[in-house]
């Protein structure tokens, strides 16, 4: 019992620290993409977010291999096995140097026949769209080395890191939007060139910790054959989700590039900044919470690991909905304040996304736990099936003269789909996992909790007459409907108890 509440203190400090970190990484983001914007003009913003999807199509191979990295270094910690841990961390810095360098000659090679063959770019803007494109691969490249030791810091619990990290990475990113004013070169490319060095400077900030702090990221050299089998089996099948994603992301919006222009990959932009955002919120959550997961995994802790699962997803639809609320009603107002101008299909889309985020993370610690057994190969089987569709059917429905918000509707869908299916796949590998549970304290108090949250913010937009103070005010009335329909209906007792409890400590320690 001891163990399970240091482990839920340790949870609620690290959110805390990830959440203080998010708030500022919000603040920031937010002025930096309107700098972005307004500097670089809707037509090149549109072109730097299509050319950095041709780059990151490339990410599927990247992603399958640094989500098996990151579980199984969490997954050495978790057993205590310190020669395991050594070894793990060496052996993924060796794959992904090697594997760096492959996908970055690739992508070079593809991402310059896509641009000049396929890509719909405005006329005089080729040279800046390729400049963007090897920058954006430098970018890729000197990131995804930096995985094993973001996965090791996190693994470790240590966030406060992380969140310190973030925030200088954040302000990089700030200062790379402000130099916009003063470049005197072609905007879009001293843009690229300047997001390559700020990721230097990360990478170095992450490897100069590790080095100092962990013992396994020291020594000699490591390499293992079985372990590297293991990883790139895990990998191999992650692959497959990887690749669906990315079909879902970036070929959509490379399609969308094709049937509509730039000016709608620019709202496509947008809506990617806005989803960004709210993953960031969510995130801080979920952050602290997927190495507990896979350590409670390794240790056999099964009870509390379904604990985690059920309150995982539970909470972290809760903390979306601060965000959809608003979203959903005010949008437009928001996209002014924030950016000015915008593009015109962004608020559509913005509604769209958020609903598809929101169903796709009711499931997301079912997701976490699978692969914390290693064995995800059934459940990329399943779920890969259901989610590779929305790229085929988006295609078909363009060729059929739908409108471009299409993909949206059918992203909605698959989300849907693929709820009960990752929780058919979770009790077939766990049987002691019981999936009417989940609906019970999830599923079913989330409805009632969504709906409730709702209505206030909708009267209040139908009903109240346009002032200049309506849309602060209908946020404020969602804000509110959506804390008092979590803590009134979402909550039971003792989260009720221990949310207090928090609050009290949080509000002691600032004064």
């Amino acid at each position: 019992m001891t163990q399970i509440n240091e482990n839920t203190n340790r949870l609620a400090k690290n959110t805390i620290l990830l959440y203080f970190r998010m708030l500022i990484i919000v603040i920031v983001s937010l002025f930096t993409s309107r700098i972005v914007l307004q500097t670089l003009g809707i037509a090149d913003y549109g072109v730097y977010n299509v050319v950095g999807g041709v780059v990151a199509m490339f990410s599927f191979f990247t992603t399958s291999l640094s989500t098996a990295i990151s579980r199984y270094i969490t997954f050495a910690i978790g057993t205590n096995d310190k020669n395991r841990l050594r070894l793990t961390f060496s052996t993924s810095v060796a794959v992904q140097l090697i594997l760096a360098v492959i996908v970055c000659v690739i992508a070079v090679i593809v991402g310059t026949w896509l641009l000049h063959k396929h890509m719909n770019i405005p006329e005089g803007r080729m040279y800046a769209a390729s400049c963007v494109c090897y920058c954006s691969i430098l970018t890729f490249g000197v990131n995804l080395i930096s995985v094993p030791y973001n996965a090791i810091i996190i693994a470790h619990e240590r966030m406060a890191v992380f969140a310190r990290v973030s925030i200088l990475e954040v302000s990089l990113k700030l200062f790379v939007a402000l130099s916009l004013y003063v470049s005197f070169f072609d905007k879009l490319i001293t843009f690229a060139l300047l997001q390559v060095s700020a990721a230097v400077i990360i990478r170095l900030c992450y490897g100069i910790y590790c080095k100092r702090n962990f013992q396994e990221c020291n020594g000699k050299f490591l390499f293992n054959k079985e372990l590297f089998h293991e990883i790139s089996g895990f990998a191999g099948w992650n692959l497959l989700g990887s690749g669906a994603s990315l079909l879902n992301t970036q070929g959509i919006n490379i399609i969308s590039n094709i049937f509509f222009g730039v000016f709608v990959n620019a709202a496509r932009g947008v809506t990617a900044q806005v989803e960004g955002l709210i993953l960031q919120f969510v995130n801080s959550f979920t952050t602290a919470l997927n190495p507990q997961i896979t350590k409670s995994y390794a240790s056999h802790n099964y009870d509390y690991l379904f604990k985690l699962i059920t309150k995982g997803s539970k909470f972290s639809i809760y903390l979306m909905l601060l965000f959809i609320v608003p979203f959903m009603f005010e949008i437009e107002a928001i996209l002014r304040l924030w950016l000015g101008n915008f593009p015109e299909y962004a608020p559509m889309f913005i509604r769209l996304q958020v609903i598809a985020t929101m169903l796709d993370f009711m499931g997301n610690t079912t997701a976490r736990t699978v692969w914390a057994t290693g064995n995800v190969k059934k459940y990329y089987l399943v779920t890969c099936s259901v989610s590779a569709l929305c790229f085929p059917i988006t295609i078909l429905l363009y060729y059929l003269n739908f409108t471009a918000e299409y993909s949206y509707y059918v992203l909605i869908a698959m989300c849907l789909i693929l709820i009960p299916l990752r929780l058919y796949v979770l009790h077939k590998l766990m049987p002691e996992f019981n999936p009417s549970i989940f609906y019970k304290n999830v599923v079913l108090i989330l409805i009632p909790v969504i709906i409730i949250s709702f209505i206030p913010p909708l009267i209040a937009h139908i009903f109240i007459p346009d002032f200049c103070m309506k849309s602060i005010f209908v946020i404020l009335v969602g804000l509110i409907s959506t804390i008092m329909s979590v803590f009134l209906f979402g909550m039971k007792e003792e989260e009720k108890k221990y949310f207090c409890q928090l609050l009290r400590h949080i509000i002691y320690k600032i004064y």
